[in-house]
């Protein structure tokens, strides 16, 4: 599958936005709120940042013209499945390992960027 440049662009835009905002919300809630499992909080977190590329992604990535809430429901089936593979990841990581959560947040977010792009394209904003 190849990337249209212009929509790649875009999504690369929106998931660096997204992106910011799950680790804003992850290192909020383990440096300042003292939640201790970095698991728990990169399962919430990830839920701030699946909003954030939800409607980045919706508006700006794909310009679906498509029923929200259709496109909603296929987007969160999806986000679930990757929010989940983010927290069973950063787990194993960062609690079991004992590695640095930064780190791992961003060997998972690389790798969760190709599970979306591919899962939106073909499933959600088709």
């Amino acid at each position: 599958m190849t990337i249209p440049t212009a929509q790649g662009m875009r999504f690369i835009v929106n998931g660096l936005g997204a992106t910011a905002v799950n680790y804003a919300v992850l290192v909020i809630l383990i440096e300042y709120a003292g939640l201790r499992f970095a698991g728990v909080a990169a399962l919430l977190s990830a839920i701030a940042g699946i909003s954030a590329s939800f409607i980045g992604n919706r508006l700006f990535v794909f310009r679906s013209k498509a029923p929200v809430l259709t496109e909603s429901i296929r987007f969160n089936v999806l986000y679930a499945g990757i929010a989940l593979f983010q927290a069973v990841c950063m787990g194993l990581w960062s609690d079991l390992l004992s590695l640095d959560y930064s780190i791992g947040f961003l060997l998972i977010t690389v790798m969760s960027a190709f599970l979306s792009y591919v899962g939106n394209r073909s499933m959600v904003f088709k």
